[in-house]
């Protein structure tokens, strides 16, 4: 979805980890860019107040606890410009980049005989609407979309939220 929005926009590329900007950048961005790409914390972002018209998170919600959860959004929420909107690419817990990654991960734990990790712990995986309207209404956001289907091979749960003040 990025490399289809980059060149018209000014879509930011942010993560917690420099190695991941220095590879999203080497894919994605053309040399003069480079400034949109930036290494910061989700919980507080280098950005002014109502900097954006969108926000856009692809698999890391699940990685939270929901008090985390909630200030992420508080977070979103702050440097979404009024009428914006959030977009949460967010794994289910029947998701089937879930089951194919756990199916992945018991094969490896018993061709090596031991306990592996293959990515950080997913302690909030997406179990329902409402304890995602629970996360959204204590972040003072509306919920506008919830849906799971084929549109994304039944990968992600999309969670659409808007910052109405």
């Amino acid at each position: 979805m990025d490399v289809a929005l980059a060149p018209s926009w000014n879509l930011y590329s942010i993560d917690y980890s420099f190695r991941a900007t220095i590879q999203h950048r080497e894919v994605h961005f053309d040399a003069g860019r480079e400034d949109l790409i930036t290494q910061a914390d989700i919980f507080n972002l280098p950005f002014s107040n109502d900097s954006f018209d969108a926000v856009f998170n692809l698999g890391v919600m699940e990685h939270f606890s929901d008090d985390e959860i909630v200030s992420a959004l508080k977070e979103f929420k702050r440097v979404t410009r009024v009428g914006g909107v959030i977009i949460l690419y967010w794994p289910p817990i029947w998701g089937l980049s879930v089951m194919v990654l756990r199916l992945a991960k018991f094969l490896l734990q018993l061709e090596r005989r031991k306990q592996i990790s293959l990515y950080p712990p997913e302690i909030n995986l997406i179990k329902s609407r409402r304890r995602c309207e629970r996360w959204i209404s204590e972040a003072d956001l509306s919920l506008e979309q919830f849906s799971f289907g084929i549109g994304d091979f039944f990968t992600h749960q999309i969670v659409i939220a808007r910052k109405i003040k």
